[in-house]
């Protein structure tokens, strides 16, 4: 960027062309360096923190199957754009229970992965799901839908993706 400009300028101003290589090595004669900063993203929370204890509390085996879940959504790049994958997996086996795959992060891809995993042949009456402190598993939709399925829910210290 700091090239560019300066290439612009010495062509607007002197009317000199000068190559782009030019510029980088004049730069480095001149000690001049173009320092980028990496864009952090912010995200607002517009709801207040509704964050369970940690029930779970490492105990990441259990004697019968539907006693635990755990979930996460991990972000990928294919072919340049971003997808997302929500996963939840039975701690009794590690089986995955469910998965689903979206383009955006929302509170949709975290509902649609929990229904799918949601089989009403299984006993789920004492299930914890155990997830991070993300801001999908403290929004009311999902928290509504834990209630409404008389699931636990459980999140681990803020921090700490254990």
């Amino acid at each position: 960027m700091v090239i560019d400009v300066l290439n612009s300028h010495l062509k607007n101003f002197y009317q000199v062309k000068i190559a782009y290589k030019t510029v980088v090595k004049l730069m480095k004669e001149l000690h001049i360096v173009c320092k980028v900063r990496k864009k952090r993203y912010c995200y607002i929370s517009q709801i207040s923190n509704k964050i369970t204890p940690n029930l779970l509390k490492r105990d990441f085996k259990k004697d019968e199957p539907n006693i635990a879940w755990v979930t996460d959504v991990s972000e990928f790049r294919f072919n340049r754009k971003r997808l997302y994958l929500s996963v939840i997996q039975d701690l009794y086996n590690g089986e995955v229970k469910a998965y689903q795959i979206s383009r955006s992060q929302n509170q949709d891809l975290i509902l649609k992965t929990l229904k799918k995993a949601n089989n009403p042949n299984e006993d789920l009456s004492k299930l914890l799901i155990h997830s991070d402190q993300g801001i999908l598993y403290q929004s009311p939709k999902y928290r509504n839908y834990l209630k409404k399925s008389s699931f636990t829910q459980s999140m681990s210290a803020k921090g700490n993706a254990y």
